[in-house]
C-alpha cells in the first residue's frame, strides 16, 4: 500500500480509500457482520482512510464503522465524514 502525508498533521494516509455508501444499504441489502468483516480485511491490507456520511443509511454506515473500530487493534484509521 502506498501512503501520502496529510500535510499539517503528518498522518500517513493510504492512497486507496474505502467508501462506505454500500455499508449503509444505499445500494441494496447488506449484513452488518459482512460489512465489518470487509472493513477489517481492508484495514489488515493497509487501507486506513474511510469515507462516509450520515446520509448513508441514515447513519447506519457510521454505526457499522464504529462496530468495526471496536474490533480493530491495529494502526490508526482516518475517517472523513460529510
Amino acid at each position: 500500500m502506498r501512503y501520502r502525508t496529510f500535510v499539517k498533521t503528518g498522518w500517513q494516509v493510504s492512497e486507496i480509500g474505502f467508501g462506505t455508501m454500500q455499508l449503509g444499504g444505499c445500494t441494496g441489502p447488506t449484513e452488518d457482520h459482512e460489512s465489518i468483516r470487509t472493513l477489517l480485511t481492508a484495514w489488515e491490507n493497509g487501507i486506513n482512510f474511510v469515507d462516509t456520511a450520515s446520509a448513508y443509511g441514515d447513519g447506519r454506515a457510521e454505526e457499522v464503522i464504529g462496530k468495526a473500530l471496536k474490533k480493530w487493534t491495529g494502526a490508526p484509521i482516518y475517517i472523513a465524514s460529510k
